[in-house]
């Protein structure tokens, strides 16, 4: 694994892949959450693998991707999309922490 950049300690942990939960997005949201989708692959990530933050450099190409979001909406969505990162950052940290905790239980 360390070829990928994979600390063997991480590649040791077990991948759950529990059914993914359901959740409804309200109509106000969708764009947001689309937009959020589409930054999907644009996360900088540390030594470790994990994610840190997103690349906001990547958001005017993925703005041209949905060419039916008036502009106007853009500098919400954006403010939007920072509130998901921030909540999004929090799961991921959690589960680290979770990660590393387990880990040290191990040893």
């Amino acid at each position: 694994m360390k070829i990928l950049g994979i600390a063997d300690e991480i590649a040791d942990v077990p991948v759950q892949n529990p059914e993914p939960e359901q959740f409804e997005i309200w109509k106000e949201n969708r764009h947001t959450v689309a937009v959020f989708c589409a930054m999907g692959t644009q996360w900088d990530v540390n030594a470790d693998g994990v994610r840190i933050h997103l690349k906001y450099e990547a958001l005017p190409a993925v703005e041209r991707m949905f060419p039916d979001i008036p502009k106007k909406k853009w500098p919400r969505i954006y403010n939007e999309i920072r509130i998901m990162e921030a909540a999004a950052l929090e799961v991921i940290f959690q589960k680290r922490q979770e990660e590393i905790d387990r880990m040290n239980q191990q040893q």
